[in-house]
């Protein structure tokens, strides 16, 4: 069976919901913000194969998905897995990212849409 993309997400929001007062609190939130951007990638990866996509196995993948995303046309999708790889990389390569708090909703919330908009499409004969 193929994995879910969409349960990271579900875990994503369940990291970023742990309290403030946690030790954990900022890993956590970092994580949330990681774990939406591979949600939203996996999610549009899988789609974009279904549309002529052809990936590589490597780190390519991110930078060749959003470009095969311009070329199709999808330009709002690119720019959107565009912002969450950005914060997701602040996140994850970061010793300090401002406005933390700002960053993890924000990857919450695109990273839903990207993942409503592939989902939708998929639908459409």
């Amino acid at each position: 069976m193929a994995f879910d993309w969409r349960a990271y997400l579900e875990l994503a929001q369940e990291l970023a919901q742990r309290p403030s007062s946690s030790p954990l609190h900022e890993a956590a939130q970092r994580s949330a913000a990681s774990r939406a951007y591979y949600a939203a990638f996996g999610c549009t990866r899988h789609w974009a194969v279904r549309r002529g996509f052809s990936p590589t196995g490597t780190a390519r993948d991110h930078l060749l998905l959003r470009e095969h995303l311009r070329r199709a046309g999808k330009l709002r999708l690119a720019s959107r897995l565009n912002s969450l790889r950005i914060w997701r990389n602040l996140c994850d390569y970061a010793n300090q990212v401002p406005n933390l708090n700002h960053v993890v909703r924000s990857s919450l919330h695109l990273a839903r849409h990207v993942i409503q908009e592939v989902t939708e499409s998929q639908k459409r004969p």
